[in-house]
């Protein structure tokens, strides 16, 4: 198991509930009328990757799903691995509704196929107060919590805006964890 693995949580998950990730597209369209805040175009599933398996192959295999699937035909899937040979589906989207419904696309396919307990967190990248920032969603825990870069390049923490954006999050109806020690800080991020 790798290190994330570990920091995530080892035991099995429960497919995340689509109606927590609607309550993210909701609460982002409100919060970018009234607070600093801009969806990205990138998200990505955090995943311990299957010994032996073809990366390609994986990859080729998302992007079907997703053209396969109802307003995600125009996401691009790329698969990365990270320092800790943790695996990233990274998608793109330029609409962030089309994002979150390719990221619910692939929950779905992966738990069906039984390889959800390989997920570890998605991850849905945005900007606020002009600062780089993730909306995170635990698997283990199924919630999601903020994290707030200092500026772009930068690998620290902003904690004070991060517990602006958790309370904006949670007034907006979305299931934020509410353990701020379960709030874990992710490098490597690749968008």
């Amino acid at each position: 198991m790798s290190f994330l693995g570990g920091l995530f949580g080892n035991n099995r998950i429960q497919a995340p509930r689509p109606e927590r990730f609607e309550a993210v597209v909701t609460a982002a369209a409100s919060l970018q009328s009234t607070a600093a805040l801009r969806t990205g175009d990138a998200a990505g599933l955090l995943f311990n990757p299957e010994e032996g398996a073809s990366m390609s192959a994986l990859a080729a295999d998302l992007q079907r799903i997703l053209r396969e699937g109802e307003g995600t035909s125009s996401t691009i899937v790329d698969l990365e691995t990270d320092d800790f040979d943790t695996g990233w589906i990274v998608l793109r989207n330029g609409r962030f509704e089309s994002l979150v419904a390719s990221v619910q696309a692939l929950n779905v396919s992966l738990f069906e196929r039984g390889n959800g307990d390989r997920l570890l967190a998605a991850v849905l990248r945005l900007d606020f107060e002009r600062l780089p920032a993730y909306w995170i969603y635990n698997y283990k825990r199924g919630r999601f919590y903020p994290l707030v870069r200092p500026g772009d390049g930068e690998t620290g923490r902003d904690n004070a805006a991060e517990l602006r954006l958790g309370e904006l999050m949670e007034a907006n109806r979305v299931a934020i964890e509410s353990s701020l020690a379960n709030w874990f800080g992710l490098s490597g991020i690749p968008f």
